[in-house]
Order: C-alpha cells, then sequence, then structure tokens
C-alpha cells in the first residue's frame, strides 16, 4: 500500500470514529431528556458568566447548592438552590444557614455581596419548591424579591458547562 493511500485510510478512519462519537452523544443527550441553555446576564457572576453554555438535566434529584433553571412568567432565570422544601433558610449579616448548619460560600465573592452581607432574614420552604439565590448577590433577582420557586417551574439542574461565557 503507497503512503498517500495509508494516510488517507488512517484519515477515513479517524473522521468516521469522530462522527460516529457525535452521534452517539447527540443520541445520549436527546434519548435522556437533556437539553442545552444559554445563560444571559450576571446574576450568576461570578461562577458564570453571561453567554455561557450548560447542559441540563431535567431528571437530576435537586440537591443543596445545584445550579438549576426555572421557568417563571416565560422566561429562564438560573440560580443556586439553597432551601429545598421543608428547609428553614437563615440569612444573618449575609452568612447563610440551612436548618440551622452555617454554610461556607466559597463561589460568592466579596465584590458581589457588599449589600448582601447586610441583609438578614429567615424563610421556611414550603412543600413542592425552592429557595434559590444568585451567586451576584447584589445583582440578583432571586427568591428573596420572587419568593420560593414551585418545583414544577423547573426546567433542569446544570451537569455541565459546554463553554464558557
Amino acid at each position: 500500500m503507497k503512503k498517500g493511500s495509508r494516510i488517507l485510510t488512517v484519515l477515513t478512519v479517524i473522521l468516521t470514529t469522530l462522527a460516529l462519537f457525535v452521534a452517539s452523544l447527540v443520541f445520549t443527550v436527546l434519548s435522556m431528556g437533556l437539553t442545552v441553555c444559554t445563560v444571559q446576564g450576571s446574576s450568576m457572576e461570578p461562577t458564570i458568566m453571561d453567554g455561557t453554555m450548560l447542559l441540563l438535566n431535567p431528571q437530576k434529584e435537586v440537591e443543596h447548592f445545584d445550579i438549576a433553571v426555572f421557568e417563571e412568567d416565560g422566561s429562564y432565570i438560573i440560580k443556586r438552590v439553597v432551601g429545598l422544601p421543608g428547609d428553614t433558610v437563615t440569612v444573618l449579616d449575609g452568612n447563610l444557614f440551612i436548618n440551622g448548619q452555617p454554610y461556607d460560600e466559597p463561589y460568592v465573592s466579596e465584590d458581589y455581596s457588599v449589600e448582601f452581607a447586610k441583609e438578614s432574614f429567615k424563610v421556611e420552604v414550603p412543600e413542592g419548591a425552592y429557595y434559590v439565590l444568585g451567586d451576584n448577590r447584589d445583582g440578583s433577582f432571586d427568591s428573596r424579591d420572587a419568593g420560593t420557586i414551585p418545583a414544577e417551574d423547573l426546567t433542569g439542574v446544570a451537569i455541565l458547562t459546554i463553554k464558557e461565557g
């Protein structure tokens, strides 16, 4: 076999393998009901920047601190889940407590929480709802403004960053 023919064969195998991989990935994403969303806005900065593309799993059970997307009044919001159904969420001088337990939030930058550091409140999360906050605590419209988010408004939980914003 000639050298040029061998290179062509190797390239054909590589491209075929790549095409099969992409097709299987697309099939997996579609069969699992996974969806892609593009973040618009700054409410999750500095963790997630405007323009970031995320892969969402609508079937994943929501856990504390998951980043989730919810549909509200025809638009989508992306926030961090800090309160699950039945939880008591307390903030004292900007410090988060869930069911009386303090939590460190390394994803919240002091630059994005100057005003939040002065806030104190306590909320009981009802069954069938979540309490959500944006990582940009000073620039986020979240449960502090809109109240708890009904579980049926959950679009999905972010499981992978596809492209940084």
